[in-house]
């Protein structure tokens, strides 16, 4: 599969379909999906002629944006580096072992961890 047929293919997944499984499982080097370059296909730059880092600091809400501690397909190191960029954001990590399923509703800690950080947000 070419790289672009990847990225289409990834896009068209449902959240919880995006880890390839759907059985739930943490994610490991071994039931991973397949890699999906987002520096050559990243989503929200797309308009602004590629440029992620523009893109990023053009978003002006107040926002948390957090990254699984296990998750492979989006990483703790990308995700916190993108975080940088928009001006309003705050960055959080969830103490999970559920790799990309972290915030899916599966495990209660991280529901709950998510649901605090959210209120957070919203009380600013």
């Amino acid at each position: 599969m070419s790289d672009s047929s990847r990225c289409q293919f990834l896009h068209s997944l449902p959240a919880v379909g995006a880890i390839g499984l759907g059985n739930g499982l943490p994610l490991s080097p071994s039931n991973s999906p397949p890699p999906y370059d987002r520096a050559r296909f990243p989503t929200i730059s797309i308009g602004l002629g590629g440029d992620l880092e523009h893109a990023l600091g053009a978003i002006k809400a107040k926002a948390t944006i957090m990254a699984g501690h296990t998750d492979l397909y989006f990483t703790v190191e990308d995700m916190k580096a993108e975080a940088a960029y928009v001006p309003q954001a705050w960055f959080r990590v969830i103490p999970s072992l559920w790799g990309h399923m972290a915030g899916s509703g599966l495990n209660p800690a991280d529901s709950k961890f998510i649901e605090r950080e959210a209120k957070a947000l919203l009380a600013i």
